[in-house]
């Protein structure tokens, strides 16, 4: 472990963990937001009676699959990042 000093890997640990909240941030923002659309998309009226909105219905859902895929691809995307920095500062080490 002489390739990574402790203040590094503390300093980038931070920096990881910061991106990976933002990343997560922003897919719990897009899934609660499509997610309130979705289940809002059935309204009762006087009479009892059930008047679906397919389109609140079909955004709503949208918008929470644009969460989930941001934060499958946030997640990814950190972790190529992590692993081809570390591959970068081996092959500085080595050359």
């Amino acid at each position: 472990m002489t390739a990574v000093s402790a203040t590094d890997g503390i300093a980038y640990g931070l920096k990881a963990t910061a991106s990976f909240g933002f990343v997560l941030l922003v897919a719990l923002v897009f899934t609660l937001v499509g997610t309130n659309m979705a289940t809002g998309s059935v309204l009762y009226t006087y009479n009892g009676w059930e008047v679906m909105q397919w389109g609140r219905l079909l955004v709503g859902l949208a918008v929470s699959v644009v969460g989930l895929v941001a934060l499958y691809g946030g997640t990814f995307g950190l972790l190529y990042k992590v692993v081809a920095d570390g591959i970068e500062r081996g092959g500085r080490r080595t050359a």
